[in-house]
């Protein structure tokens, strides 16, 4: 009796936990389709149903993730049939303006559901969920996108019993195509007249050209498959250039591009489209120093290039096309190596630290770029261990910012002998205050 007992409390876990776990979507995992300009046999197709066919009535449902990497090609997003020349179709229709529609469409017929899709949806990794209930016995297609609900009830879904299902490329006798869009899908769910699982692909795998079928075991065969998982492990190439000896790098994370800064030339990297562009600028960049940190305000369209302190900060004006240089002055360099950062409330650059005559410090000193000059910021609250290096990142709320790590000691002294540091402090320049908040101990690897 009490190995029953235990077998049953087994049984019940199993069946509270498999469900929550077969939900679950790791933000890296998928299949993305390789499409045009591919040749039509490079092309990627998904086919749920390479075993057998899948036995429906009354009513089921199919339900993915689903992300475009490229939004101005058309193609099948998925295709559902039968050998009685019955099909079922979801197409992507790029808009003119970087928008799009979804449209589903039956036995060659348009049907009222067409989804549209904004230009900020149509960007890779930004994952929609598409819900589609098709009631066989009434006739109808219901369609939940997010928040939204798209219904049509006049449709025919008579001779839908034994169905087959291809996302993309579709090489079978029934209903081929290769028009596919570069896109990507996860998480294929297909639900029973109970609304019940019955077939879930994670789409989890990273090598091969199977998929695993969590729940019917199904198995679903991919051609020319690319694994989303393989990206966030692997190295791939996307362009070269060559830049002059004086350069740096920053991010603008309104346009999602990384910007390339060199003495007479600002070079744009679009992450999402894979672009390149190259500006040269009406004049060129004054300092050439290699140690100078580079930040881009994509509400103020400005490149600020910080160098060695007490040195002004220099500005692109990306408007304008052109590097505005301030008077340089004369005082002699104080710090090498400090951390700097922009706060764009303050409209004010800081840097957290440095070195100078074999001594590292813990000072915070701001550079207001209307005063155009650097002044120490006084700090209450925790004391930070003097150094350089250190990593500092903003918090969700604005003000507060994260100070990790770095290399010093707490004398600030390099000849008593200097270590890195593992400890992390929140800096709160709304009250001017620095709280240490934790430290790691006992590292056996200095990183």
């Amino acid at each position: 009796m009490k190995n029953q007992s235990w077998i049953y409390i087994g049984l019940v876990l199993i069946v509270l936990v498999v469900p929550q776990a077969m939900g679950q979507n790791l933000y890296h995992t998928g299949l993305l389709f390789n499409a045009a300009p591919l040749p039509k046999e490079q092309r990627t197709s998904l086919n749920l149903t390479d075993e057998s066919p899948i036995v429906v009535r009354n009513s089921f449902s199919l339900d993915f993730d689903f992300a475009l990497w490229n939004n101005n090609q058309f193609g099948y997003v998925f295709r559902i049939y039968n050998k009685q020349n019955n099909n079922i179709d979801l197409v992507f229709v790029p808009g003119p303006n970087g928008d799009g529609n979804l449209k589903l469409a039956i036995n060659g017929r348009p049907t009222t559901i067409n989804l549209p899709l904004t230009e900020r949806e149509l960007i890779r990794n930004h994952w929609i969920n598409l819900r589609f209930r098709f009631d066989l016995k009434k006739g109808n297609v219901t369609c939940t996108k997010g928040n939204a609900t798209f219904i049509d009830n006049q449709v025919n879904l008579t001779g839908f019993s034994k169905i087959y299902i291809c996302f993309g490329v579709n090489r079978g006798s029934y209903f081929p195509t290769t028009d596919v869009p570069n896109m990507a899908v996860r998480n294929i769910r297909i639900n029973d007249f109970e609304n019940k699982i019955r077939h879930n692909w994670l789409l989890n795998e990273s090598e091969g050209n199977e998929a695993t079928d969590l729940v019917g075991n199904l198995i679903a065969k991919a051609d020319n498959p690319n694994w989303i998982i393989n990206n966030h492990f692997f190295w791939n190439k996307q362009t070269e250039f060559k830049l002059n000896s004086s350069s740096g790098v920053t991010i603008d994370t309104a346009q999602n591009r990384i910007i390339f800064v060199a003495t007479d030339q600002i070079i744009s990297y679009d992450i999402i489209h894979a672009k390149t562009s190259v500006r040269y600028t009406q004049n060129e960049k004054q300092s050439v120093e290699k140690s100078e940190s580079y930040f881009y305000s994509p509400f103020k369209k400005t490149i600020y290039c910080i160098g060695e302190i007490p040195s002004p900060v220099e500005t692109y004006n990306e408007f304008l096309n052109q590097w505005e240089s301030p008077e340089k002055n004369d005082l002699p360099r104080l710090y090498s190596n400090p951390t700097y950062f922009m706060d764009e409330r303050s409209q004010s650059a800081f840097s957290l630290g440095g070195y100078s005559n074999y001594k590292y410090n813990n000072k915070l000193l701001q550079y207001n770029l209307k005063d155009r000059k650097w002044e120490e910021y006084r700090l209450k609250g925790d004391n930070l261990l003097p150094r350089y290096f250190a990593s500092v990142t903003p918090t969700a709320k604005a003000g507060e910012y994260f100070v990790f790590g770095g290399y010093g000691n707490a004398s600030g002294q390099q000849e008593l002998g200097p270590q890195c540091l593992y400890d992390l402090y929140l800096l709160n320049l709304n009250d001017s205050s620095i709280t240490k908040k934790w430290s790691m101990e006992n590292i056996q690897d200095n990183f």
